[in-house]
């Protein structure tokens, strides 16, 4: 015997005690109603739990902001940190589109984009440095000459 949703209008076995179109608690006996104790805070149309992961920290984000604020002081120990600063901002990239494509699965934008910005921040540091020494140099061989 098949029965139909008052609701919807569906059409299924008479076994079933929930709509599966839309939700709607059904009777086995009478057809329809109030088969099924309904919590005294729902509507009548029964909505299953369904399962939301929690988000979890993408790992690229994680590594791009410690290389990133890793770079600055590196950058005291001969230039090293010029190696961890574009590191990070190749993982920091990589990571937000990665965030991105997961529709919520992963957070940590945050993260990535501060370790992009401290590791484009000593990339910049260290070509101010090179600057200020170029010019120094040049302004002392010209001062020696004359």
């Amino acid at each position: 015997m098949m029965k139909q949703c008052p609701k919807c209008g569906m059409i299924f076995e008479d076994t079933d005690i929930i709509c599966p179109k839309c939700g709607m608690l059904l009777d086995s006996q009478k057809g329809f109603g109030s088969g099924m104790p309904v919590p005294q805070s729902s509507s009548q149309y029964y909505r299953p739990p369904f399962y939301t992961p929690n988000p979890v920290s993408n790992g690229l984000a994680v590594a791009s902001m410690v290389l990133g604020i890793a770079s600055m002081p590196l950058l005291l120990f001969c230039g090293v940190g010029i190696v961890t600063a574009i590191i990070a901002v190749v993982f920091g990239f990589v990571a937000l589109r990665s965030i991105k494509a997961s529709n919520g699965a992963q957070q940590g934008s945050g993260m990535a984009i501060a370790g992009i910005v401290c590791g484009f921040s000593a990339i910049a540091l260290l070509l101010l440095y090179i600057l200020i020494i170029t010019l120094t140099g040049v302004a002392s061989y010209l001062s020696s000459r004359g």
